[in-house]
């Protein structure tokens, strides 16, 4: 804590809008001549210091953020002007020791940072990467993550819980959604933090607690895993136009899998990314060869790969299929 946080004044509580862009919230309070801002978000989050550096020169200006936590100022976020008014339109913030590129774009904030977590503590210390998220979420309507990991041992406490689904509640798109389990029966807290979800490339949800995760709508075509898919209804399958697909559990019947390989077999266009299918199912599920006039595997046309004891079928272009059925799950691979 350095002394001209210290001398930090007290001012009146200040609204940030949020329909500003971080370099409009530079500019107000450039011209609004105070050296600092006092943000409160409520019984929701603890206080937010917005330090204002004013300089001689633009360049040294800077935006920084304090989580004051028992009278005490924490460093979370530094942001310089000479960044934020750089030309590539992208600047690097360090927050809690992480650098974490933001795309500066109207109205959005991309956390662009691979396997950025969202911890319940960092190396100990009071201290919440959801304060952050927070005060970003308070200035930008929507925030974008490229990977947005849950790990659900943070909602075992209830007030943790309730910070994590207010700061998040603004995230709107993740290019990546991964969800971790750890505490059995907290799950379903989560809810609440995709509500106005879109996931656009992958799922990863490894909780098998989780019932109905249906505030999300996965537009992606990347992959899709979950451990428990027990959730989705009869036309779920022909939906999912993604590169693999791997679920653990569902409740798809024998008319689910015809349904799927007769509309992947029925127009070259159909479900066209699909690579790989790994689906659990019920037992009771008869093996469906015949019903889509599957055939015996031809060397010729396809390698053996782990599928030479499986069953062909063929788009109008020749494009290949494989089918590999089991007591308790089913699996489709598609040669390229």
């Amino acid at each position: 804590m350095t002394s001209d946080i210290q001398q930090l004044p007290t001012l009146p509580q200040t609204e940030i809008f949020k329909n500003l862009d971080v370099i409009d919230v530079l500019s107000f309070a450039l011209a609004s001549k105070k050296n600092a801002l006092i943000v409160r978000t409520a019984a929701v989050l603890r206080t937010l210091v917005v330090d204002v550096t004013i300089a001689s020169e633009v360049n040294r200006s800077s935006i920084t953020l304090y989580n004051k936590i028992n009278d005490q100022f924490h460093l979370i976020l530094r942001w310089g002007m000479i960044e934020a008014r750089n030309t590539r339109n992208e600047v690097e913030v360090h927050m809690y020791d992480k650098v974490i590129c933001l795309q500066k774009r109207r109205g959005v904030v991309d956390l662009r940072s691979n396997n950025l977590c969202l911890p319940r503590r960092v190396r100990q210390k009071e201290t919440h990467i959801q304060t952050a998220v927070s005060f970003l979420a308070f200035i930008f309507p929507r925030i974008a993550f490229r990977e947005l990991m849950i790990n659900t041992h943070a909602f075992a406490s209830s007030m943790d819980a309730l910070n994590y689904a207010k700061c998040l509640e603004s995230v709107t798109r993740t290019e990546i959604l991964s969800i971790k389990p750890d505490v059995r029966g907290t799950a379903y807290k989560v809810r609440s933090l995709l509500t106005h979800l879109e996931v656009t490339n992958s799922v990863d949800i490894e909780e098998e607690d989780i019932p109905a995760l249906l505030g999300y709508r996965f537009t992606g075509s990347g992959k899709l895993h979950l451990a428990d898919g027990r959730f989705m209804d009869n036309s779920s399958l022909v939906s999912m136009n993604c590169v693999e697909i791997i679920i653990t559990k569902t409740r798809f019947t024998t008319n689910d899998f015809l349904q799927f390989l007769n509309t992947w077999k029925g127009s070259n266009e159909a479900l066209r990314r699909i690579k790989f299918v790994k689906i659990g199912h019920p037992r009771g599920v008869r093996k469906v060869y015949g019903d889509v006039g599957a055939v015996k595997w031809d060397p010729s046309r396809r390698p053996s790969g782990d599928f030479e004891f499986g069953m062909d079928i063929f788009k109008p272009d020749g494009l290949v299929g494989t089918i590999e059925q089991f007591d308790d799950f089913f699996m489709f691979k598609v040669w390229h």
